[in-house]
């Protein structure tokens, strides 16, 4: 048996069964649960229709996309504060902004540079002087090798190792290494424990001797 709801969209009423009525259904159709709109695409001008949440959708294809100058689709993608410039657009996993420019995908603080102080000399690197890797305000970048790079790095603190369960290819915990070791001292061996907790006996051998895990106690 059906029962009348009323469409939260458009306001009609429509008749459901008892199981969707449990599960929430809220609209009469696929065009009220994902409403439309009508845009103008800025690279050939014709009116598209996109979903009216996808508000950064603002080409009608992605050759349209491509076809702008990657200068314009640079400041698409920034948002400037009082300090930093945010990347809102796409990013890598580093957390650096990502943009394609000059035919490949590059860092968008890269490209920043090269939009306001020209090209980057082969060798060198763009740093952040602000830390912050989706940061695109070019007077908070600067040049430097990748051993400047990285004396930066060390010096502001930022090369902080993960370890233990803090790093992303962790099998152990604290309370299994703590097992170990007193299973170590009871006569196992390495190959044993390496086996029962599905990790190599390197593995076992490095938490034993304090290479690894010696912040568990």
């Amino acid at each position: 048996m059906k029962h009348p709801v009323l469409c939260q969209r458009c306001g009609k009423t429509f008749l459901v069964y008892a199981y969707r009525i449990i599960a929430g259904v809220k609209y009469c159709s696929p065009e009220c649960r994902t409403p439309k709109v009508s845009s103008v695409c800025p690279t050939c001008g014709i009116v598209f229709v996109r979903p009216m949440d996808a508000r950064k959708q603002i080409f009608c294809t992605i050759a349209c996309y491509h076809a702008q100058p990657w200068q314009l689709r640079f400041w698409k993608s920034v948002k400037k504060t009082d300090s930093c410039w945010e990347w809102t657009g796409s990013k890598f996993n580093t957390g650096y902004g990502a943009l394609l420019w000059e035919r490949k995908r590059g860092t968008a603080h890269r490209a920043s540079w090269v939009l306001h102080y020209g090209r980057i000399p082969k060798g060198l690197c763009v740093c952040h002087r602000c830390d912050n890797r989706s940061c695109v305000n070019p007077k908070h970048l600067f040049l430097g090798t990748h051993a400047d790079n990285m004396q930066d790095m060390f010096a502001k603190g930022r090369r902080i190792a993960a370890v233990g369960e803090k790093s992303s290819c962790h099998k152990l915990n604290a309370n299994k290494v703590r097992e170990i070791r007193v299973q170590f001292q009871a006569g196992a061996s390495k190959e044993g424990l390496g086996r029962k907790y599905d990790v190599d006996s390197k593995t076992i051998r490095c938490l034993l001797t304090g290479r690894t895990w010696k912040h568990v106690i």
